[in-house]
């Protein structure tokens, strides 16, 4: 951040968009390829050109002890007509572009991955822009407007950045679940690094909080503003602090609140169920 703001960042990664489910019956040790049940593509309706350079997650077998994925990107669907012999091929380098939590790295033995299952995946992102000035990205690359236009905030798919608002000054998440299984919501609060993936597993709510600033500051002022409203001053958001005095810019703060409904498949092996 700069000047005190501290935006969050959030990143999601999941079978969000188009449906698939297939079942893992070979994969070998370099993942190279991987071979799913016969007629698996016949039941989809997808072309074999609907494949190409898609991201996919590759699930261990149930009741597997690995905890974790792969991420892989498809070069090739093949198979034999009417339905033999079908699998993907993947490009080296996995997944060019896409920067998952916990990285791209197998964490588990090709054979966990026999009796698994393989999904679409998406990266989203949802993340602040303060400077214009993105380490790593370039102007006018991949929707990325940078040339030092800041307060930006973006929704970033695939590593495809999309300008959702301008005059943003800060972003903030917070996250509601059961993470003492206790068997109640413990009520919203800021991410905590030393969550465990099993609590991380147990949200179900995200609140999302957006303050905007005004471009330009106010001219002229006819009267004192009332005593801790923040409105000519960054007010306390999360765990982002005020800011010490007023620069007589007008703030609008906007706040939501998300429940995940759909937490059947996990990337941290709970399973699918």
């Amino acid at each position: 951040g700069a000047n005190g703001i501290t935006p969050d960042r959030l990143r999601i990664m999941g079978n969000i968009e188009d449906p698939l489910v297939l079942n893992i019956t070979a994969y070998n040790g370099s993942a190279a390829t991987v071979t799913v049940a016969d007629f698996s593509f016949e039941q989809l309706g997808y072309p074999d050109s609907f494949y190409q350079n898609r991201i996919v997650l590759l699930f261990p077998k149930p009741g597997s002890s690995c905890v974790g994925m792969a991420v892989r990107m498809i070069t090739q669907v093949r198979h034999n007509n009417p339905g033999t012999n079908e699998g993907f091929n993947f490009s080296p380098g996995q997944a060019p572009g896409i920067n998952p939590p916990g990285g791209l790295s197998d964490v588990c033995a090709g054979t966990e991955f026999v009796g698994g299952t393989i999904v679409f995946a998406d990266v989203n992102e949802y993340w602040l822009d303060l400077t214009g000035n993105a380490s790593g990205l370039t102007a006018g690359v991949n929707g990325y407007i940078g040339g030092g236009t800041g307060g930006v905030l973006y929704a970033t798919k695939n590593g495809v950045h999309s300008p959702l608002a301008q005059n943003i000054e800060t972003i903030q998440f917070q996250y509601n679940g059961d993470l003492n299984a206790d068997g109640q919501m413990d009520g919203f609060t800021d991410w905590n690094t030393t969550w465990t993936k099993t609590q991380i597993a147990a949200i179900r709510q995200i609140r999302i909080i957006v303050v905007g600033r005004t471009r330009d500051s106010f001219a002229s002022i006819n009267k004192v503003p009332v005593s801790g409203l923040y409105l000519y001053r960054r007010p306390p958001v999360a765990n982002t602090a005020a800011a010490a005095s007023d620069d007589w810019h007008k703030r609008f703060l906007l706040e939501t609140m998300s429940t995940l409904r759909n937490a059947s498949l996990n990337i941290y092996n709970v399973g699918m169920r």
